[in-house]
């Protein structure tokens, strides 16, 4: 099915559903998700790109329906699935933009707990 205006309006979440995924038959992962917490809850509509790598099947969600028009969501989508064709993994892409730096790591729980007692030490000396 082609996902424009006119369709989207039309899809619905089978009541005994909590998650349901229409792909776009123009662009192969390209789709929206229509998810409820649970049964009688309000259903959200999410654009995603699902896409293939390393022998997992990875999501990228880059919209909410109703602000996103399908037009930008098919592009972005477009975007992210080309990068995944060329061999680059956007998800770790997005995770590594985010708080992590990369060749970065999480202080070690030794480093952690050798820093709390230097400020103990120096609280407690004043």
């Amino acid at each position: 099915m082609r996902l424009d205006a006119k369709t989207i309006a039309g899809l619905t979440l089978p009541d005994d559903k909590l998650e349901v995924i229409y792909f776009d038959e123009r662009l192969p992962g390209h789709g929206l998700r229509l998810r409820r917490k649970r049964i009688g809850a309000r259903v959200h509509s999410t654009w995603i790109a699902q896409y293939h790598v390393n022998g997992r099947n990875p999501r990228v969600t880059h919209g909410v329906a109703g602000k996103l028009t399908p037009a930008k969501a098919f592009e972005a989508s477009r975007k992210i699935l080309a990068r995944a064709t060329l061999g680059e993994d956007p998800q770790a892409r997005r995770w590594l933009s985010g708080r992590r730096q990369p060749g970065r790591s999480a202080p070690s729980s030794r480093a952690t707990s050798r820093r709390a007692w230097e400020n103990c030490e120096r609280v407690l000396s004043v």
